[in-house]
């Protein structure tokens, strides 16, 4: 169904990156062609399947039982549960049994029949918890940790949309009929993150606390993406200069009006304070929930038909709002990857309404940042650096670690 040159290409991601010198990846033989040809075809089309209605979400991974052993001998701790009679590894079995798991903490294990090179079945289910991520991780030890495995594993994020990863590292995006490999994500100093450092350099919280203001902002940003794509909605978040509010607000037809804030700002503050404080991890952990709690209010917004418009200091101006800006007639192009990729021109003429309304605002309205959610779960991010020129990351989310 999908060509060779498809298969190839993830093949050559999953090699790239086990001999990537940052990754401290093990050596281990990559998927066989076969492998990788069987499970991609067989979970892309149980990807477009519904189940009672809904589009359903299930997390694959390539193990085989006598490897089970020898990957918890790693250190990598996962509970793994064997079904008394294996099932086929086919669309309609798939279809079925798949809302049974959430992706999120678990994965089915797939792994050829006894005696056939042709024929795959799902033997098990691997449990290995949540991701965790700066606000919900547990500042000690715990042997009850549980992880994901060093090993081949394709999920199931939206229809037609699949991530290929190892352990917690992505290896690319199945997405369009295309494989994308993975990348950096763009929040570091010589992409994205420059140009929103510029932004945020005047907060009380990055003169009082400099980088590790900045790391918690940037992984604030990651939150609201990974959680507004998570709904497969599609949206549209603003970021506006506070000293800007009222020069650009001719550019914004706000819908929604929230009057009073969220003041997230000073809770990232406090969050930071406290860390230096040497607080009690129960006052840390309860602090960074709160922020969490937060920020899902934000993400709820981007729900609404239309732009979700906050200030860099993370408090709501508008939502369900209208851009309105001059069409963009400068050049869009695509932003530096960390792999020495970037700088080719983006057609923008390929991409939707909210996109290209995101665009013209930023040419109306420099210093701002826009970032754009597709249904796909696709997160693109757009920065105007000069009177010519807005850079554009194709997909933040795309990136070398999962974030979900």
């Amino acid at each position: 169904m999908f060509e060779e040159t498809i298969i190839q290409s993830i093949i050559d991601a999953w090699v790239a990156d086990q001999v990537h010198p940052g990754r401290d990846r093990e050596q281990k033989p990559s998927p066989t062609h076969q492998d990788i040809r069987t499970i991609l075809e067989t979970t892309y089309l149980a990807s477009l399947r519904h189940e009672e209605g809904r589009p359903i979400a299930f997390s694959i991974t390539l193990f085989t039982k006598d490897s089970v052993d020898k990957e918890l001998s790693r250190g990598r701790k996962q509970i793994i549960m064997t079904f008394k009679e294996s099932l086929p590894f086919a669309v309609d079995a798939l279809t079925k049994i798949a809302p049974a798991f959430n992706s999120f903490t678990s994965s089915l294990l797939v792994a050829p029949k006894s005696g056939s090179t042709s024929e795959y079945e799902i033997w098990g289910v691997m449990f290995h918890g949540p991701d965790t991520n700066i606000f919900n991780e547990i500042p000690y030890g715990d042997d009850l940790l549980l992880s994901r495995p060093d090993v081949f594993t394709m999920t199931v994020v939206f229809p037609g949309s699949i991530l290929i990863s190892r352990r917690d590292g992505l290896i690319g995006r199945f997405v369009d009929g295309e494989f994308v490999r993975a990348t950096p994500e763009p929040f570091y100093s010589k992409a994205m993150g420059q140009y929103i450092i510029n932004l945020i350099q005047s907060h009380q919280g990055f003169v009082d606390f400099n980088n590790r203001y900045w790391h918690f902002y940037r992984e604030t940003l990651l939150y609201l993406l990974n959680a507004s794509s998570a709904y497969h909605h599609g949206g549209t978040i603003i970021i506006v200069p506070r000293i800007k509010i009222k020069e650009y607000g001719e550019f914004i037809q706000a819908k929604y009006i929230l009057e009073e804030k969220l003041d997230l700002a000073t809770l990232l503050s406090r969050i930071l304070k406290e860390e230096k404080g040497h607080a009690l991890d129960i006052g840390r952990i309860n602090t960074k929930k709160k922020f969490a709690e937060r920020l899902d209010f934000l993400v709820q917004l981007t729900c609404v038909d239309g732009a979700l418009v906050i200030t860099d200091d993370l408090n709501v101006l508008s939502f369900g709002s209208t851009l309105r800006g001059p069409k963009w007639d400068g050049n869009t192009i695509i932003g530096p990857d960390g792999f020495g990729g970037g700088r080719d021109i983006l057609d923008v003429s390929k991409l939707g309404t909210r996109h290209n309304s995101a665009i013209n605002f930023l040419g109306a309205c420099p210093y701002s940042i826009a970032f754009v959610i597709s249904q796909d779960g696709q997160a693109r991010g757009f920065i105007r650096i000069d009177e010519k020129t807005i850079l554009c990351w194709l997909d933040c989310l795309s990136s070398m670690f999962i974030h979900r």
